[in-house]
């Protein structure tokens, strides 16, 4: 049999001309002494990478004869075939491993743990931390602990910005705070500055303030509250027409008093023309 190159085929979209894919491989096979000497074996096949490939990367890859010779193949998979990458970033930890005969099966899963390890700045040197014995459970309760750490650091960064935006903000809407109105049962006020309006986005669970409704220049945001002053919805008046544009309450939900909110903006509408 001759190995030929396919031309004009999709399977040579990753630029590899003679790659044998192959649910299995016959176990009796004999190739040339580098190879052996270099690590070869159909273990490492076994985890989806293409024996050529492998031979290429054991010619010329002293990282991907490392993973091959300690058993790394999971990491051998990821690093040399699915991303075609060096491992260099990873090795002390890898070398950890090794030591304490821990096997990767999921690179990508690890190499994001090991990440997650250095951004905690947790010692990615140890092996308590490097060869966790449930992969997943560690993985994903970093993720989660990221995931708290960047979203406080959204927010006070969302502060910031506010502080920049309140004297333009109060220059455009200035004119309209203090307008209030209500009945026995319901208030409605103009929000009068950024960092109101990044409390009311927190506290209803809406994009007011990240969707940067502070800078649009035809419209007036109110927050419409109870007799104790509990948040209802949040109102978006149009400057233009003077129409309710929309009117939210908690997750961009209506309320049972969503109608009754409308009727007090519409009856006090004149409030806004005057200004305007």
């Amino acid at each position: 049999m001759e190995i030929r190159t396919r031309h004009h085929s999709w399977y040579d979209y990753d630029g590899q001309k003679y790659n044998i894919w192959a649910d299995y491989i016959y176990p009796e096979y004999s190739v040339l002494p580098i190879f052996k000497r270099n690590g070869f074996n159909l273990n490492a096949t076994k985890k989806g990478m293409p024996p050529c490939r492998l031979m290429l990367a054991l010619l010329k890859d002293p990282e991907a004869e490392f993973l091959v010779k300690t058993g790394q193949y999971g990491l051998l998979n990821y690093f040399k075939y699915k991303r075609g990458s060096s491992c260099h970033r990873y090795l002390h930890a890898i070398k950890i491993c090794n030591r304490n005969g821990y096997k990767v099966k999921d690179g990508s899963m690890w190499t994001d743990y090991i990440d997650l390890l250095e951004y905690f700045h947790l010692d990615t040197h140890n092996a308590h931390y490097v060869c966790p014995k449930n992969l997943k459970a560690e993985h994903d309760r970093l993720h989660k602990r990221k995931e708290k750490v960047e979203a406080k650091r959204r927010a006070e960064e969302q502060k910031r910005n506010a502080i920049k935006w309140e004297a333009e903000y109060k220059k455009e809407k200035g004119a309209y705070f203090g307008i209030c109105f209500g009945d026995e049962n319901i208030q409605i006020a103009v929000i009068t500055s950024v960092a109101d309006m990044a409390e009311e986005g927190a506290a209803m669970h809406h994009c007011v303030y990240n969707a940067g409704y502070y800078k649009r220049p035809d419209c007036i945001i109110l927050s419409a509250r109870d007799k104790d002053g509990n948040r209802l919805e949040t109102i978006e008046l149009s400057l233009r027409t003077f129409e309710v544009i929309q009117s939210r309450g908690k997750c961009n939900q209506s309320t049972p008093y969503h109608d009754q909110i409308l009727s007090l903006v519409r009856e006090n509408i004149g409030l806004f023309r005057k200004v305007a």
